[in-house]
């Protein structure tokens, strides 16, 4: 277990983020991520992705305040497409939630492969929330990943996505089979 901040350091004013690394697909991908994150419930996944094709990871708090979710496409990418990917998915968002407001796509280069990324600011009651999408290839095929978390942990779970960008881990086929 590693930590991301502890809040026991002088003069750290952030909470302490406990990390775990995870398996985000099998024999596929690995990544580093705080230990509050567990997969969802089945009732908190039909509360919340009541639909079918729903994403196949979704990771929550004990809450399910802060989201996580990964899904890999049969839709072929290349490392150098991931702006145009991402740029693709945020037209897509900007179509269907028109009403919510997005940051222009930015690209990530700290991990082993670019990604694409964008934030959508977004109410749900009462609650401001911040919703990132992210973009990479992941065996040459479009992976999305999301982080949804209430706008007043935005500095907290900036710093997790950062991390994350830079832990994400593709296994090599030789590895995956070694197992």
């Amino acid at each position: 277990m590693d930590s991301l901040y502890s809040q026991n350091i002088k003069g750290c004013h952030q909470d302490s983020i406990l990390l775990h690394p995870i398996v985000v697909i099998e024999n596929i991908l690995t990544a580093d991520l705080p230990q509050e994150l567990n997969m969802m419930s089945e009732e908190l996944k039909d509360s919340f992705y009541p639909y079918e094709d729903r994403p196949s990871i979704i990771l929550a708090d004990s809450e399910g305040n802060v989201q996580m979710t990964f899904q890999i496409f049969d839709q072929e990418l290349k490392d150098s497409d991931i702006k145009q990917a991402a740029q693709a998915v945020h037209k897509c968002t900007e179509d269907l939630y028109s009403r919510n407001q997005l940051s222009p796509v930015y690209m990530n280069r700290s991990g082993e492969t670019p990604v694409g990324w964008f934030l959508m600011e977004m109410e749900l009651g009462d609650t401001k929330y911040h919703h990132i999408k992210a973009v990479r290839a992941v065996r040459g095929r479009l992976f999305l990943m999301t982080i949804t978390y209430p706008e007043t942990e935005s500095l907290k779970w900036q710093a997790v996505l950062n991390h994350l960008f830079l832990t994400l881990r593709e296994r090599s086929v030789q590895d995956a089979e070694s197992q």
